[in-house]
């Protein structure tokens, strides 16, 4: 990661939740449990507007919803950053050691995962994800992204996981690899926690 600026906690919950209220996979699980004017100030990016018990509302619910990859670099204390994530590197960051990812892509990087996508894999038990990926890959448009992807690491300088925008940065590198995208960076925040180390399935 390359520019890296401080971050909090609320801007992780924040991008989390943009991203998945635009999401056909995961808005079901959070139109019912935010108020009409929390969603709403998710669609306008309107962060300035927002209330404490609102915030409150939020995290609770992308904890709720997202618990399962939020949860140990919560717990381990990481630090956050803005920053930007170079598509050089792209092929070599991790997706989540999750079944349904492992069983397309064994090694867990983003090359192998994209290759696997684009040659119509489905990934075994979770739903539309391949066809989503590539009904979304002809129209993506970075400046229409709600949301930054959310990268962990135990250090500055990787391995990075991606633990939320796994279809768009797929999408990204896909373009890039076949010469359809000029991209050098795609923003994203970053959470460093050196206690990843000590977990090999992180």
């Amino acid at each position: 990661m390359i520019e890296l600026k401080p971050a909090s906690e609320r801007d992780v919950f924040w991008n989390f939740a943009r991203a998945e209220t635009d999401s056909v996979r995961f808005s079901k699980y959070y139109e019912p449990e935010l108020s009409v004017e929390v969603l709403d100030r998710l669609r306008l990016n309107d962060r300035a507007a927002m209330s404490e018990s609102e915030w409150e509302d939020l995290s609770r619910v992308v904890r709720q919803v997202r618990g399962g990859v939020l949860e140990l670099p919560l717990r381990l204390g990481a630090v956050w950053y803005f920053g930007n994530l170079p598509v050089a590197i792209l092929p070599g960051v991790r997706v989540m050691n999750l079944p349904q990812f492992v069983a397309v892509a064994p090694t867990r990087t983003l090359r192998e995962f994209v290759k696997a996508l684009d040659s119509g894999a489905s990934l075994p038990g979770d739903g539309p994800f391949g066809e989503n990926y590539r009904r979304l890959l002809p129209q993506f448009d970075l400046s229409k992204m709600r949301g930054i992807p959310v990268v962990v690491s135990p250090s500055i300088t990787g391995p990075y996981e991606l633990i939320e925008g796994v279809t768009r940065t797929s999408i990204i590198l896909s373009k890039s690899t076949r010469g359809e995208s000029a991209l050098k960076a795609v923003p994203a925040l970053l959470g460093i926690s050196p206690g990843l180390s000590d977990y090999p399935n992180w």
